[in-house]
Formats: structure tokens, sequence, C-alpha cells
């Protein structure tokens, strides 16, 4: 009898220990966090500055891991694809550091772009059947 009275008082020890830690886990998670975002639409090849971030705050349940969540890192950094308001920003959206502003930081380190005038037709598109890439 005391061995079934002994295994009783443990199950509902690890019980208590078990909800007490769910609890704590589910508070944590519901914490709202501020995550910076473009105010506007941006553009590929725009600079973030101050003025284009607001923050948002959202649970951290609904946070998508790569969310950038300091400011710091995004604050004169260039745009590689155009950015909505109220979408999360994430490194793999960003040039790098080192990068040149505008356009340029579209273009991969090693390549070079150039853009040709090509004559028009009547309906005004251009002849681009004309156009063959040379090796």
């Amino acid at each position: 009898m005391a061995v079934s009275g002994l295994g009783a008082v443990l199950i509902i020890h690890v019980l208590t220990t078990l909800q007490a830690t769910l609890a704590t886990a589910l508070a944590e998670r519901e914490k709202a966090v501020a995550i910076p975002m473009v105010g506007g639409a941006m553009e590929a090849g725009d600079v973030i500055d101050a003025g284009d971030l607001v923050s948002a705050d959202m649970l951290a349940t609904f946070v998508h891991p790569e969310c950038i969540l300091d400011r710091r890192l995004i604050e004169g950094r260039t745009l590689l694809e155009r950015i909505y308001p109220g979408e999360c920003i994430r490194m793999e959206r960003l040039a790098p550091v080192d990068s040149q502003g505008g356009l340029e930081a579209l273009v991969p380190t090693g390549m070079r772009a150039i853009t040709l005038n090509l004559p028009t037709d009547a309906r005004g598109r251009a002849s681009s059947s004309r156009v063959r890439p040379s090796t």
C-alpha cells in the first residue's frame, strides 16, 4: 500500500513539474517582438535608410526565424529585390555590406552589365530578334 501511495505522489509531482514547464514555455512563446520593416514599397537597388524603417510588434510565434530583428543590420543596405510594407526583411534580400548602392548592387561580383539602345519598329517594339549574344 505504501509503495502505491509513493508511486502516486511521484506521478503527481512529475505531472505538476511538466505542467509548470509547459506554462513557462507557452508564456515565452507568446512574447511580442519588435520587427523592423519598410514603411512603403521599395524597389531592387534602393538603399534603405533609417527613415524608411518602421517597427511592428508581432508575437514571436509568427516571426520567421530568418527575419532580421536588429535595425542596424538593415540601415544603409541595398535591396536585391522589391520589398512591400509589412514584409519581414531577410539577409538574402539584401546586397552584401561592401557592395555599391543602386543597381550596381544587383550585378554579381566579377560580372558586368550593359544596356543596349535597340532600334524600334513601327509599333515601338525593340527589334531584339537581331541581337545575338557573342562568345
